[in-house]
């Protein structure tokens, strides 16, 4: 009588695992399947495919590359997503730069680039040279500017710089990178001020928006200063000051409203049940007028303090 296996043509996933449960070490294992993959030519497709996949399920605990170039092998979309996530998983710094080059090559640059921040903000700082903090930093940012994210870019170029001069014999060009980051902060404000709302028109949005925008424009204008670049500062400073003119003027706008809100749940009789029904406790309706009414008051002393700047 045939085995189920030859009868069907291919082994299934459950009845390798069948054979590998009997195998006590990982060696014995990767072993038998290695010895079933020289039949490769003989093998079915389905068979080579569900042995490969064992194989590289073995070296996902001590070799992740071995079990990431395993799932590229097989070409498919989800084994290449195998492969990142293995790689990307490992606390070794070259496993996971392995999976910033696959993500790389496929166009996936801020997939890519948040690998790289991982590196950064993940494995432990005594264990990452300060070679290999300013090469991963660097080149993170290089691909979160190649991705469009101009704001992440400029502050991992600002990671990157100081180490990259711990460790170099020739110094770095601080006036070259100042100039750089400045230039991405201020595509980052360019970006910003383009980019839709989830609410148009929404007041407290807008000033959100606005505030990032000042924030950028700032941090280029402070870069452009160090690089020594008067002219490009004194661009800036125009368009600056006609940015915090209108956050100004939206941080008064967020003030009025919360104050006309709070006013309104303070006194619910005024507005009878349009606002607040029989059903809700007057302390819950003078809880929600305080909350805004406070948020009122601060937001107009935000409002005087940018009127006064």
């Amino acid at each position: 009588m045939k085995k189920p296996s030859a009868a069907r043509g291919h082994m299934t996933p459950e009845e390798i695992t069948t054979h590998l449960d009997r195998l006590k070490t990982d060696a014995g294992k990767i072993g038998y399947l290695q010895q079933v993959l020289k039949k490769e030519d003989i093998l079915a497709p389905e068979t080579r495919t569900n042995v490969k996949l064992a194989l590289a399920g073995v070296y996902e605990k001590n070799n992740p590359q071995k079990a990431a170039d395993i799932y590229q092998s097989l070409g498919e979309e989800q084994y290449i997503e195998k492969a990142v996530r293995v790689l990307a998983q490992s606390n070794k710094v070259v496993d996971v730069e392995k999976a910033v080059d696959i993500l790389e090559e496929r166009g996936e640059f801020e997939r890519a680039a948040n690998v790289c921040s991982s590196i950064l903000y993940d494995l432990p700082p005594d264990d990452l040279p300060a070679e290999t903090q300013w090469r991963i930093a660097k080149r993170g940012s290089k691909l979160y500017e190649q991705a469009g994210e101009f704001g992440t870019a400029a502050d991992l170029l600002e990671i990157a710089t100081p180490l990259g001069r711990s460790y170099h014999i020739k110094p770095i060009s601080d006036a070259r990178v100042h100039e750089h980051v400045g230039e991405l902060y201020e595509k980052a404000a360019a970006q910003e001020e383009k980019r839709e709302l989830i609410r148009q028109g929404d007041p407290e949005l807008m000033a959100r928006r606005q505030q990032h925008v000042v924030e950028y424009l700032t941090d280029a204008k402070a870069h452009y200063e160090a690089a020594g670049d008067g002219m490009k500062a004194s661009r800036l400073e125009k368009r600056l000051h006609k940015q915090e003119k209108d956050l100004s003027h939206l941080v008064g706008a967020v003030a009025i409203f919360s104050l006309c809100g709070g006013v309104l749940f303070l006194s619910p009789t005024i507005t009878g049940n349009a606002i607040i029904n029989q059903a809700t406790s007057s302390a819950s309706a003078s809880w929600m007028g305080g909350v805004l009414v406070l948020a009122g008051i601060i937001g107009v002393i935000g409002y005087m303090k940018f009127r006064r700047h």
